[in-house]
């Protein structure tokens, strides 16, 4: 299929971003140009703020060094953060814009990609598996940022998906899951040489594995434990990597971790366990319902939601990492669960604050008459509003709440999931596509929220289609536009179509229909109109029409234009320009100029 028609690909405009400078901040968009502004940049985390003010977006995992400070993955925002001991989070390496741009300089000064495993040496070093950037990196105390070397003797040159990492008891030796090979490697730090167990190591005393996950170092006896097979199958290994136990476990644990002891703890569904040296095990954290209360009571009465990775440390309290809640809590030695970073939310969401200190992933962005942005910010499950000010707050959606629910009542306390696409129409309401519940909303410039059309398609009983939805009327609306008429415009991409809502009566039509073996655009007996492709892109154009855009079967683009009513089609069209637009990370928002 034919990916979106990028607006600069078809009128020769060039996006031009720079830098943006608030205060002492200089915030960098995705590419560097003369004279032109970012009109919001996505950067509010919560650093310098209390960890349990903050964001911490989907975090991968977690580590401790030995002052009790608690590091912490933050893919969503490209970032590794740490609590320090008074409470307050910050950044320790990232730019939060992904990428893998150069190291060896200062942490905070590198881009990481996509940070999924971390580990402490006992001299402070902290090491950070990168998972997108197929790399580790060694964060000196001091805070520069270098690569560790590899000396990979088989043939494969570089790592693919690193996703956990421990480190032994002296900080000489790095054991790595490299999830994209399905192996283990154990790196000695010192020289970069590197042993490979299980795909391409001995296979007499080490198993193969299925894809490693999650790896835990046991300083007790000196071993190295393995989460593999999607969680089914727990391992442990010696030093040397020799085979010494290993069990298929009836549900899938998520996480692992290991006291000084030698006690094992494994975090499985909504709950955590823990194993001590005798063979016993307990219930430490979770009452088996998701949720997150219990904060101040005994963890094991306390809710957690599908906790993951685990920590614990040298006075013996466990560090859970819940990322579904986007929280890390943490059950004390007195066993009293509390939760130690995180507000709950994925990003900053920043109502009533300037948006370059709100979180937010821009799937779409249009802008309204008044000069007012509207962001389908669709990690955080709702719409929000920068007004000519720049100042953010939601207009629909609860915010890092996902669901269906709302409609008939006001926008703002109604639930989204995962909008998408947006149009404005000439009333000034406001079309959403939200995605995740495979509906068209509309919010009405009095702030009312209502499914479009508020009846579903007709039924595969009822009307002799394959692709007619049971549930919500589309299958993956993938566009939207507003015509002059007021009628709305859907691209389903799911079931290939193109559809016209009615503006006054709210009857739903399909107009265009996808269809590769037809040799040219034709009209048909049930629907009105058929095109040889894969439909991927719908607009209004500046007349007030329907332009789509699709992929024929010879690859080569196919556009045409419908007019307002639906009646009539013609080859060709010319794709609108838009004002505004998202940048491909989503963590910027810029303007597409013509070429001069």
């Amino acid at each position: 299929m034919m990916p979106r028609v990028g607006l600069a690909n078809f009128l020769g405009a060039i996006v031009l971003v720079v830098a943006l400078v608030v205060g002492e901040r200089t915030v960098a968009g995705e590419q560097a140009g003369p004279g032109q502004r970012v009109l919001a940049f996505s950067s509010g985390v919560g650093d310098g703020r209390l960890a349990l003010q903050a964001p911490i977006g989907r975090p991968e995992d977690i580590a401790l060094d030995r002052s009790g400070r608690l590091f912490i993955a933050d893919p969503t925002h490209a970032r590794v953060r740490v609590v320090d001991v008074d409470g307050v989070i910050r950044t320790v390496a990232g730019t939060g814009e992904p990428g893998t741009q150069r190291y060896g300089h200062l942490a905070t000064e590198t881009q990481l990609s996509d940070p999924t495993g971390l580990a402490v040496a006992k001299d402070g070093t902290l090491f950070i598996a990168d998972r997108g950037a197929h790399r580790i990196y060694a964060l000196s105390p001091s805070g520069r940022l270098e690569a560790v070397a590899l000396k990979l003797a088989d043939g494969w040159r570089e790592l693919n998906g690193p996703i956990s990492i421990a480190v032994d008891d002296e900080g000489q030796v790095l054991f790595v899951a490299e999830a994209g090979n399905q192996r283990l490697l154990r790196v000695h730090l010192a020289t970069g040489e590197v042993d490979i167990w299980g795909s391409e190591g001995p296979a007499d005393d080490t198993p193969s594995w299925e894809r490693p996950e999650r790896i835990a170092w046991s300083s007790a006896d000196q071993s190295l434990w393995v989460l593999d097979d999607f969680g089914h199958r727990l391992t442990q290994l010696s030093s040397e990597g020799k085979l010494m136990n290993q069990w298929t476990l009836p549900l899938p644990a998520r996480g692992i971790a290991v006291d000084e002891h030698g006690a094992l703890y494994l975090s499985i569904g909504a709950q955590v366990w823990r194993k001590p040296a005798d063979g016993s095990t307990e219930l430490v954290a979770g009452r088996g319902r998701p949720g997150t209360a219990g904060d101040g009571g005994p963890a094991e009465m306390a809710e957690l939601w599908a906790p993951t990775a685990l920590r614990v440390s040298a006075p013996g309290e466990l560090f859970v990492l819940d990322p579904v809640v986007s929280l890390i809590r943490k059950v004390d030695a007195s066993g009293q669960m509390h939760t130690v970073a995180g507000n709950g939310s994925i990003g900053w969401l920043g109502d009533g604050l300037p948006a370059d200190d709100s979180t937010y992933h821009c799937a779409d962005v249009v802008e309204g008459a008044n000069g007012r942005l509207y962001v389908a910010d669709s990690l955080n499950h709702r719409v929000a509003e920068i007004d000519p000010a720049g100042i953010m707050r939601t207009i629909a959606g609860l915010g890092g709440v996902a669901g269906f629910s709302g409609d008939g009542g006001p926008a703002d306390q109604a639930t989204l999931f995962h909008p998408t696409r947006l149009a404005l129409a000439p009333d000034g309401a406001l079309y959403v596509v939200d995605l995740g519940n495979k509906r068209v909303r509309r919010i009405s410039p009095e702030g009312i929220i209502q499914s479009v059309p508020r009846a579903a398609l007709p039924t595969v009983e009822s009307s002799g289609d394959p692709t007619a939805s049971l549930e919500g009327p589309f299958d993956h609306p993938e566009a939207i536009a507003v015509a002059a008429d007021g009628s709305v415009w859907v691209l389903d991409q799911g079931s290939n179509r193109v559809v016209r809502i009615d503006g006054q009566t709210g009857t739903i039509t399909t107009v265009l229909r996808g269809r590769l073996h037809e040799v040219s655009p034709s009209a048909d007996s049930e629907l009105e109109f058929v095109v040889p492709a894969e439909l991927s892109a719908l607009a209004r154009s500046a007349a007030g029409s329907i332009v789509v855009e699709g992929q024929g079967a010879e690859g080569l683009p196919v556009r045409v234009e419908i007019s307002p009513d639906g009646k009539s089609l013609a080859s060709g069209g010319e794709y609108p320009r838009a004002t505004v637009q998202c940048a491909p990370s989503g963590r910027s928002i810029f303007r597409v100029l013509p070429r001069d």
